[in-house]
């Protein structure tokens, strides 16, 4: 995580390493990276990381980690707001038109030529007798 060549393998054994911390040093770095003590050169560690690294925290019932949240919540800018969708739109109160309704003989959607018969579907049955 701190030794990787590019800066694309850190970020990823970063996350790696973020999704399967679960002994007091792994909780010690994961806190040591959000209070900003450790550092990966040249990863800027993003909101909704510093998200998951408490969820994290909490998931593993650390003492600390509620602590950590109301924190996070208090001081967080928000740098992945662009990447986040924003919340679907409520339909309007407009009332619905209900469809057409037609006679199935008028609209057929399937032409048949004068005279001709539906095919069936093949058989599922061999030819070759067993």
């Amino acid at each position: 995580m701190l030794h990787a060549e590019t800066p694309g393998r850190r970020i990823t054994y970063f996350r790696t390493f973020m999704a399967s911390a679960w002994s007091e040093a792994g909780r010690a770095r994961l806190k040591a990276l959000l209070a900003g003590t450790l550092e990966i050169p040249g990863v800027k560690i993003s909101s909704r990381d510093r998200f998951r690294i408490i969820a994290r925290l909490l998931a593993l019932d650390d003492q600390e980690a509620k602590n950590l949240l109301s924190a996070q919540i208090a001081v967080d800018s928000g740098d992945d707001a662009a990447a986040t969708p924003s919340p679907p739109q409520r339909p309007s109160a407009a009332p619905r038109r209900s469809a057409p309704t037609s006679s199935a003989s008028s609209t057929s959607r399937v032409s048949r030529k004068a005279g001709s018969t539906p095919r069936s579907a093949p058989s599922m049955q061999s030819s070759t007798p067993r």
